[in-house]
């Protein structure tokens, strides 16, 4: 389900709407078969747009490691007024090349979806397949996740798409799924379908995938309706 800030293009929505009853009506899938259908299209679409990422993990300066080479450098030459102030200079010096030898040059960045980014000490050494540094390719890891939960979604929608009338839970995995269910619309109550993944990050990792979604979604089906009355007319 998109996130509040999402702006969902509700001309999009409608023309899923009038795609899904032409479905119906020209190509003579029941409501069910329309439903899930242009739910796969809406998935196909975003798994096109879903880019997988890079497969190494972003390696950052060490803030730390920066400052106090710094001060390492200023404190050469330093404490020349007095015997006391260069006790005082040897000192500082001593303290902090004792931090310096600990402390890694760059650290690798690990961001997660939920928490606060964590940061992995990096000299420059390790092999290029270290689970620290590589990021594992879904479902193992969480490159290409995005691309991978459309995926299943599109594999597990394939595969209900000639199923019959069916309520409840189409399928669930640990990060998406579908129901289907009857919803009021009006006076009336409709079957509906509902589907839901649960990246917090997929609008922001790739803006306007939604409604582009929407919008994709909606040609391949009025594509799928052109396909259907041009057979007719040629039988």
């Amino acid at each position: 389900m998109p996130s509040p800030e999402v702006q969902i293009d509700k001309a999009a929505v409608a023309n899923i709407n009038a795609a899904i009853a032409a479905l119906q009506d020209y190509t003579g899938r029941s409501v069910d078969q329309s439903l899930i259908y242009a739910a796969l299209r809406l998935c196909i679409s975003g798994r096109a747009r879903a880019k997988i990422g890079k497969r190494k993990r972003d390696v950052i300066k060490n803030p730390e490691w920066e400052q106090i080479k710094a001060e390492l450098r200023g404190l050469k030459g330093a404490g020349d007024e007095s015997q006391e102030a260069r006790r005082l200079v040897r000192m500082r010096s001593r303290e902090l090349r004792r931090r310096f030898e600990n402390l890694s040059p760059k650290l690798i960045v690990m961001r997660f979806q939920q928490q606060d980014p964590k940061y992995i000490p990096y000299w420059g050494t390790f092999d290029k397949d270290d689970k620290h540094l590589v990021i594992e390719d879904f479902p193992q890891g969480k490159r290409g996740l995005a691309k991978g939960l459309f995926n299943v979604a599109v594999g597990k929608l394939g595969e209900l798409k000639g199923l019959e009338r069916r309520d409840g839970r189409l399928w669930s995995h640990s990060m998406t799924r579908a129901y289907k269910y009857r919803a009021k619309f009006g006076d009336a109550h409709e079957v509906a379908l509902r589907m839901k993944n649960d990246l917090s990050y997929l609008e922001k990792a790739f803006p306007g995938i939604i409604n582009d979604m929407l919008v994709n979604g909606h040609a391949s089906l009025v594509h799928a309706v052109k396909r259907k009355l041009e057979a007719r007319r040629a039988a």
